[in-house]
């Protein structure tokens, strides 16, 4: 393997961890508590994910955290079962995610559900700075 090949290896598996800091970081700064619909759209906001991209990151977030509890059906939402870290309790402190942020990403009324038109929202695009990493 040469120093190319090494260099480009390390860079992936960098970004492969740091992606998962941020879907730890988001699910817990949504109060740990986040159906599949209202954590793919803040990660598609986020990172620009499609679903699918979003489900294959979800597959791998699963295998390294197998804590990680919910998702059985539609509205099951998904939360980690452990403390998090320091550091993690700081980076999800610096996201300053609540409630008021959660707002513009439910439908009234219908758990899992999320709006179609999130990226119009001020509310979600002064989110999306916040998280930027």
């Amino acid at each position: 393997m040469g120093d190319d090949e090494i260099k480009r290896a390390m860079a992936k598996k960098g970004k492969a961890a740091e992606e998962d800091r941020l879907m730890e970081a988001v699910l817990r700064g949504m109060g740990n508590s986040s159906t599949h619909g209202e954590w793919l759209t803040l990660m598609k906001a986020i990172k620009g994910w499609a679903r699918s991209t979003f489900n294959l990151k979800l597959g791998e977030f699963k295998k390294l955290h197998p804590e990680l509890t919910g998702g059985r059906w539609r509205s099951d939402p998904y939360s980690l079962s452990t403390q998090p870290t320091e550091a993690m309790m700081e980076l999800v402190a610096s996201l300053s995610l609540n409630q008021s942020d959660l707002t513009p990403l439910r439908k009234s009324g219908r758990p899992g559900e999320v709006q179609d038109s999130l990226i119009q929202s001020d509310d979600l695009a002064r989110l999306k700075r916040q998280l930027a990493v």
